[in-house]
């Protein structure tokens, strides 16, 4: 509750958290990608 409260009293750390959600989203994406690529090219 305490992250939330300090969270909430800072909008750019807010902000921050999301960029860093979405830029870790975009690599998990690209790397599962590139797996599935890797695993296809392996069959």
């Amino acid at each position: 509750m305490l992250t939330v409260d300090v969270h909430a009293a800072s909008p750019h750390a807010n902000l921050e958290i999301i960029i860093f959600t979405v830029t870790a989203f975009q690599i998990a994406l690209g790397l599962l990608a590139i797996w599935v690529i890797v695993l296809v090219a392996t069959w």
